[in-house]
């Protein structure tokens, strides 16, 4: 245990372990900054769904429209006083106070941007089942393998998944799920930020740190030259595993110290608090996937709290697949330098591979069956979003597999190196 702690504290203590991470930090601190010019507006929609509920039903449109009343009387107010005409169009006055240059002060800018956000959010749901309306996987999917000119496999593959995703978007519209209140994907997409760029970052920075810690104790004997008289002893051929629980846990604990930081930053700067318990596949998060306004079709009923918790689980599962074969790689290379740029390309061609493969056969999907490319579709892991994550076993088989290679890897690894000469 002594020397589980001295190796945990000289990986805590080494100066690329603390640059990086506070470099992570400051980088991650730069993301949501870039979202602040939003903050006014996403706060506002919090707290109308704070006074109107989050069900979008007659309940709810009728408080919405005393504050959308309120919005507009107060509209009308600051145009007749700023331009001595008589009120017009909701939009051609939000126009002249924003675009004709009229001087406002700053409380008066703030004004212009509560009414506009509170009038486009009663214009979003409006329009919110609109998003579910001809939304029919089936067609879209046939569509897709037709176009790909897909093979009998790969068509009885997917075929079966777009029955299920359908059935998924019939009882979306049934029980409700999409008569929820959330910021409208179409103008903040909020989603897409949280998980395609915050999480997303985080899970790369963790990554690379687990990796590094893991490649630098590992090879830290061989790479001072000391590995001849560490490993003389059967104690000594044991250091390893020591090295490794050391570099695992220090792995485990960099994604729990950045999500500790970023995450509380995040939504003490974005409030969510009254929108916690709305559903992730509603007409209000639909955002731009490529050339069409889609949803996010989950696989199963889940609210925004439980998809957040959900996606920090799967992170701390794939950075554990990550820390694994960063052992693997450091007992086979022995060089850290080595190890890292070895592990860099296999990485790079995993993400590359299934672009590399026909995409009307089934190979294509399931080469896209792994950590790195799962790493590149985060905001996409428990949904529809995406033709990598297109059946529901997606994250767990990755989770599985990979984690069960990984084992049988380090079985060998360290077979081969008690046996090896040093």
């Amino acid at each position: 245990m002594n020397i589980f702690y001295r190796q945990l504290r000289r990986i805590l203590g080494a100066p690329f372990f603390l640059f990086l991470l506070a470099a992570f930090l400051l980088w991650n601190g730069f993301l949501i900054s870039q979202k602040m010019p939003m903050q006014r507006e996403i706060n506002l929609i919090n707290d109308i769904a704070g006074q109107t509920g989050i069900h979008i039903n007659a309940d709810f449109h009728q408080k919405f429209q005393k504050i959308a009343d309120a919005s507009e009387a107060d509209l009308r107010t600051l145009y007749q006083a700023k331009t001595k005409q008589a009120p017009a169009d909701d939009q051609k006055m939000l126009y002249a106070l924003t675009e004709t240059g009229l001087p406002l002060t700053g409380s008066e800018q703030d004004r212009v941007r509560d009414i506009s956000a509170t009038l486009n959010l009663g214009n979003a749901v409006q329009n919110h089942a609109e998003i579910y309306n001809g939304f029919d996987i089936n067609k879209r999917g046939t569509y897709f393998l037709k176009e790909v000119g897909a093979d009998a496999s790969l068509t009885s593959f997917l075929k079966p998944n777009y029955a299920k995703l359908q059935q998924r978007v019939e009882q979306i519209r049934q029980d409700g799920e999409m008569d929820t209140l959330f910021f409208p994907g179409t103008t903040y997409a909020m989603h897409s930020f949280l998980y395609n760029t915050l999480l997303k970052s985080i899970l790369m920075e963790s990554a690379i740190l687990g990796v590094l810690v893991m490649l630098y104790s590992v090879s830290f004997e061989f790479m001072h030259g000391t590995q001849a008289l560490t490993y003389t002893t059967r104690r000594g051929r044991m250091l390893t595993l020591d090295q490794f629980g050391a570099s695992l846990f220090t792995g485990l604990l960099v994604p729990l110290f950045l999500l500790g930081v970023t995450l509380p930053v995040y939504f003490s700067k974005f409030h969510y608090s009254n929108l916690w318990d709305s559903i992730v596949s509603c007409g209000m998060n639909a955002e731009r996937n490529g050339m069409e306004i889609a949803p996010y079709v989950t696989w199963e009923p889940m609210t925004i709290r439980q998809y957040l918790w959900t996606s920090i689980a799967i992170l701390f599962g794939l950075q554990v697949i990550f820390c694994l074969f960063a052992f693997v790689t450091a007992v086979l290379c022995r060089n850290s330098y080595i190890g890292f740029l070895g592990y860099a390309l296999i990485s790079m061609a995993l993400l590359a591979l299934p672009s590399m493969i026909s995409p009307r056969s089934l190979p294509a999907y399931l080469t896209a069956c792994n950590p790195i490319t799962a790493w590149s579709i985060c905001r996409a892991w428990l949904t529809q979003v995406g033709s990598a994550a297109v059946y529901p076993q997606y994250i767990p088989a990755i989770l599985c597999c990979w984690g069960l290679l990984s084992v049988v890897l380090i079985t060998f690894s360290l077979r081969h190196f008690r046996r090896r000469d040093l």
